[in-house]
């Protein structure tokens, strides 16, 4: 069976707000007009989650700018602190050129993954107290 995409449920970004708000320094940049997110429907997947500039043809289709693809198998799967990992690990993949005035994907260096131990550390349990303050802010 081949993939299948379809536009995401509520709670994607739900949780995306709840992140750029209790994250607002480091996402600033990000405003959630300018994202789609969307479910990739398959049995496998390569990838979580992967994030990429709407640009060419398809920006004639749409304002949005960035699209956010998600394995749906995983998603519906994983609890609220796996859904909060996945989308700030794919913010980190943006930056906002002002010169171009608009996004510029960047690839994770080892600044990404010490980020998010800063964040959230090496267990489960600090950013599930990361994500309880999270829940604070609906």
């Amino acid at each position: 069976m081949s993939a299948k995409f379809e536009i995401a449920d509520n709670t994607v970004e739900e949780i995306a707000e709840r992140l750029v708000e209790k994250f607002s320094k480091k996402f600033l940049h990000i405003n959630l007009q300018d994202v789609y997110f969307a479910f990739k429907d398959s049995q496998k997947s390569k990838w979580r989650a992967q994030t990429s500039l709407i640009k060419g043809v398809l920006s004639s289709f749409t304002k949005k700018k960035v699209a956010v693809t998600i394995w749906k198998q995983h998603w519906v799967t994983s609890d609220e602190v796996e859904r909060m990992l996945i989308l700030y690990h794919e913010f980190l993949h943006l930056i906002y050129d002002d010169d171009k005035k608009n996004y510029v994907m960047v690839r994770h260096d080892i600044e990404n993954f010490r980020e998010m131990l800063m964040d959230f550390g090496i267990d489960e349990e600090k950013a599930k107290q990361v994500f309880g303050t999270l829940e604070g802010t609906k």
